[in-house]
């Protein structure tokens, strides 16, 4: 009886003993997202984007479109606003009033933002928490590798300063490996230091055929 006992015991330890590990490999395989992976923003190829914002009550708040070739290569548009941005490396225009008017204002920026988004990759990737890898859903017909976690970087000084995090759910396809939905909730930034319970769900759409170019 005594061996029983024992036997049933150390089945019962058996899942508790390998929740670290698996915690831990589950970890790893989010932070490997972060270099080459769904994850790296310089590793992405141009993309279609459609980032929509939900309030805490699941109405529609916010809706941009655009175009991605990098972090400091895209057009964003918001249909709500009827604003648009170009970045072009360290030249930035604006349009407002839809989107078939003419670019208007153009600023330039220095070079540091590219450098700042390297750091911020790095920092999302390094304080990685709370991960969870939730094997394999369906949405809209197709399979993804789901996956959830936390992350926060530091904002730098000479853009004011702060914190920025979300709690991320990344939707990968397993063949390619390619991020194509990404769902952000408990977002905080420098200036909205609490959760609203509102989400930001993006979803990409890879197409090499892109180009963007500064305006004529």
């Amino acid at each position: 009886m005594r061996r029983v006992l024992l036997n049933a015991l150390a089945l019962c330890l058996i899942p508790v003993l390998m929740q670290p590990a698996f915690a831990d490999a589950c970890r790893d395989e989010i932070v490997a997202l972060y270099s080459g992976g769904a994850m790296d923003d310089d590793a992405r190829g141009p993309h279609h984007i459609e980032m929509t914002n939900y309030a805490a009550d699941g109405t529609m708040t916010e809706r941009h479109v655009g175009q991605v070739i990098s972090g400091t290569h895209y057009t964003l548009y918001s249909e709500v606003s009827k604003n648009a941005v170009l970045y072009v490396r360290t030249d930035i225009w604006y349009k407002s009033g839809g989107p078939d008017g003419p670019w208007g204002n153009h600023q330039e920026i220095t070079a540091v933002r590219a450098d700042d988004l390297r750091r911020q990759l790095a920092e999302k990737a390094a304080s990685v928490s709370e991960a969870e890898c939730l094997g394999q859903q369906e949405e809209d017909g197709k399979t993804y590798t789901v996956y959830r976690w936390r992350v926060f970087t530091e904002t730098l000084e000479e853009y004011g300063g702060g914190v920025n995090g979300a709690r991320h759910e990344a939707w990968v396809d397993p063949e390619t490996g390619t991020l194509a939905m990404r769902k952000d909730s408990e977002v905080v930034t420098p200036w909205k230091k609490e959760a609203d319970g509102s989400t930001v769900v993006t979803r990409f759409d890879y197409d090499d055929s892109i180009t963007i170019l500064p305006p004529e």
